[in-house]
C-alpha cells in the first residue's frame, strides 16, 4: 500500500513528548558545544547552501540526525531482517557501529555512509550526556513501523512530521503524491530508458520506476540493465542516503549485481560539489531518454491564471 495518511489515524504517538525530548536533546548539545566540534559545523556550512542560513540551527540538526539513526533501524528490519535495534539492552551506539561495519562489507558499492555530520551524537550517547536520543528515536521508528505504509514512503512521512513545511518548501522540497507519480511514470516511461530525477528527493519517481523494472517479465539481464540507467541527483546528502535505503529495500537479490547512479550534487550549480560530480553531471545532462521529477506547481498555477 502506497501513502495513505488517513490510514495513520489509528496509531496515536504523543508528538508533545517528542517535542519535550527534542528541546531536552537541544539543551544537551548547546551544553556540550556541538556548536564548536567540527562534524556540527560541517553540517551547518553543507545544509546552509540547501535551507539558508536562518533556519540553520540545533534543532534542525536533530531532526536530521532522527531521521539519519531511524534510516539504520529501516536497514536492521527490512534489509537485515533483524530487530536488535528494538531491544533496550541492546547498546545503541555499538549497535550503530556493528550494522555500518555489516553493511559496508555486503553492500559496499552503496556507500550508504559517507558523510560523519552525527558522529557527535553517537559520541555523546557513549559519555552518556544524550539520553533521551536512543528512546526518542525508537519510539519514532516504533510508530513508523506500525503504519499502513510501504516502507519506501515511510520516510516521507517522518521528514513531514518532524520538519517544518515552512523549511522544507522555502528550498523547494514539495512531496508528489504517489498517485501523480504513478501517472506521471505511466504516461512517459518506457522500459529500459536512460532516466534521470536532476532533485530525487527520497526517490519516488526513481522507486516507481525501479518497481515497474523488477515486476515485468523481463529477463534478469535486461532488468539489471534497465535499473543501470536509473539516475538520480540531489542537494541533500540525507536525501540521497534515503534513495539508497530505499532501493536496497527494493533491490533483494539484485543488490549486488546493479549499479547504483546517485549523486549528492546541484544540478543547476554542480560546481559547488565534488570535481567527479561537476564532471559526472556536466557530461551526462544531455544524455538521457527522459527527465523526470516532482513538477513545477507554482509554474502551472502561473500558466493556469495568466
Amino acid at each position: 500500500m502506497s501513502y495513505n495518511l488517513s490510514s495513520t489515524q489509528n496509531n496515536k504517538i504523543d508528538f508533545l513528548l517528542i517535542e519535550e525530548k527534542i528541546k531536552e536533546l537541544e539543551k544537551n548539545l548547546h551544553d556540550n558545544n556541538i556548536t564548536e566540534i567540527t562534524e556540527y559545523r560541517k553540517w551547518k556550512r553543507d545544509f546552509e547552501i540547501i535551507y539558508g542560513s536562518e533556519y540553520i540551527d540545533i534543532r534542525l540538526y536533530i531532526s536530521f540526525a532522527l531521521i539519519y539513526f531511524t534510516g539504520h533501524f529501516f536497514i536492521s528490519k527490512y534489509i537485515l531482517k533483524s530487530s536488535e535495534f528494538h531491544d533496550t539492552k541492546k547498546n545503541f551506539a555499538l549497535c550503530i557501529k556493528e550494522l555500518q561495519s555489516n553493511i559496508k562489507i555486503r553492500f559496499k558499492d552503496f556507500d550508504l555512509f559517507n558523510f560523519e555530520y552525527f558522529n557527535p551524537i553517537i559520541s555523546l550517547i557513549n559519555k552518556n550526556c544524550l539520553s533521551p536520543f536512543p528512546p526518542l528515536t525508537r519510539m519514532l521508528t516504533a510508530y513508523l513501523f506500525k503504519l499502513d505504509i510501504e516502507p519506501v514512503y515511510m520516510f516521507d512521512y517522518l521528514i513531514q512530521t518532524i520538519i517544518s513545511s515552512l523549511i522544507r518548501h522555502g528550498s523547494g522540497e514539495f512531496y508528489t503524491m504517489p498517485f501523480l507519480v504513478e501517472k506521471m511514470v505511466d504516461n512517459c516511461y518506457n522500459f529500459g530508458e536512460r532516466v534521470l530525477d536532476p532533485c530525487c528527493g527520497s526517490g519516488n519517481f526513481l522507486i516507481e520506476i525501479m518497481k515497474r523494472i523488477l515486476s515485468s517479465n523481463k529477463l534478469e539481464k535486461q532488468k539489471i540493465l534497465a535499473i543501470n540507467n536509473i539516475y538520480g541527483f540531489d542537494i541533500n546528502p540525507i536525501s540521497i542516503f534515503i534513495t539508497k535505503i530505499n532501493f536496497l529495500i527494493l533491490l533483494k537479490g539484485y543488490s549486488s549485481k546493479v549499479k547504483i547512479n546517485l549523486l549528492v550534487a546541484d544540478s543547476l550549480f554542480p560546481q559547488q560539489f565534488s570535481s567527479r560530480n561537476k564532471v559526472f553531471i556536466k557530461n551526462s545532462l544531455n544524455s538521457y531518454d527522459l527527465i523526470i521529477g516532482n513538477p513545477p506547481f507554482a509554474l502551472i498555477i502561473q500558466t493556469q491564471v495568466s
